[in-house]
This record gives structure tokens, sequence and C-alpha cells, in this order.
């Protein structure tokens, strides 16, 4: 009787596996073939305003307008923006430095889509803050509603500061819950 247990379960396994993988096998020859002939108009999807290719820019990842603007997705809704990044230089951390100056500067991050305003001083803050604030607004071409939209961290630089309240995101001035200096 052993001999037949013996026998018999691997055998039974092996039924069942064979099974098993003839069923995969129809399952993959069942599906449609993804790669349909371009040639046939039929296999061309129906072109409508919802399936539009979008032309997205390489260096800030985000849609492109006809007047080669940039479309930002808040949860806002869309804030169309200057393309920045023909004048911006891009780090090698992927930061998009659109303004670099003495006092601050003023970056975007393509991975969390935020632009991040940091201030390099520690005295007349809210003057240079203003300054920053503004220079953001230009060159994305923007009001401060729209702004209000966007991800923005605005701080002092950790490094010139020993004050963690400075160093935390104040955002900008103008927007609801900012805070001051």
């Amino acid at each position: 009787m052993k001999k037949i247990l013996y026998i018999a379960i691997p055998l039974i396994i092996l039924v069942i596996l064979s099974l098993f993988l003839i069923s995969q096998r129809k399952k993959v020859t069942d599906q449609p073939n993804s790669e349909a002939d371009v040639s046939d108009p039929a296999a061309l999807p129906e072109s409508t305003p919802g399936n539009q290719p979008q032309s997205i820019d390489p260096v800030t990842s985000l849609e492109k307008t006809s007047n080669d603007q940039l479309l930002q997705d808040t949860p806002s809704g869309q804030v169309k923006i200057n393309n920045f990044a023909k004048m911006a230089e891009q780090a090698d951390n992927g930061i998009i430095y659109l303004i670099d100056k003495n006092n601050y500067n003023i970056g975007y991050n393509p991975t969390s889509q935020e632009y991040i305003v940091t201030l390099l001083v520690t005295k007349n803050i809210e003057e240079i803050r203003q300054n920053a604030e503004n220079d953001l607004l230009n060159s994305l071409g923007i009001s401060r509603i729209d702004a209000c939209k966007l991800n923005v961290y605005l701080y002092v630089s950790a490094a010139l500061t020993k004050d963690d309240k400075m160093s935390q995101n104040h955002g900008l001035s103008f927007c609801p819950g900012n805070q001051l200096f």
C-alpha cells in the first residue's frame, strides 16, 4: 500500500502541475495582441480631447501648453506658469534653480513639485522675503492667488541660523497660514 502512495502522489502532483501550465498558456494566447497593426485604422484609438498625447517638459516633468507655458496640477486646480526651465540651471541633485542671487535662491524640485525659496540672510529678512516672493511671481508669470495654490517652501538656510524656527517653512507672506519670521 505504501508503494502505491509513493507512486500515486507524485503522479497526481505532475498531473495538477501540467493542467495548471496548460491553463496558463491558454490565458496568454487568448489575450489580445498589444502590438496591434498600426497600419490598420481600426486598430488606432479614436482621437478625443481626453486622450490626446500630452507634451511633457523633460526637465520639469510638467505638461506643456501650445504656447510653451507649463501646466502645474495643484489640489486647487491647474496653474499656468512660464516655462522657467529654459533659463534655469539644473543641479546634480535634480533641483532646477530659477533664481540664484546673493540674498536668496529659488529652486524647483520636479520630484515633489515643490518650489524652494531659501533666504541666505539673517538681517532684513522680511525685505529679502518680499524680493524673493516678487521674483518668484515674475519668473513664473503668475498672480499671488495662483502662487498660493503652489507648493512653496520658504525658509532661512539652516547653515546661517541656530534658531530652528527660522529654518522651518514660513510659506509665502501673502498666502493664508503663512508665518512671520
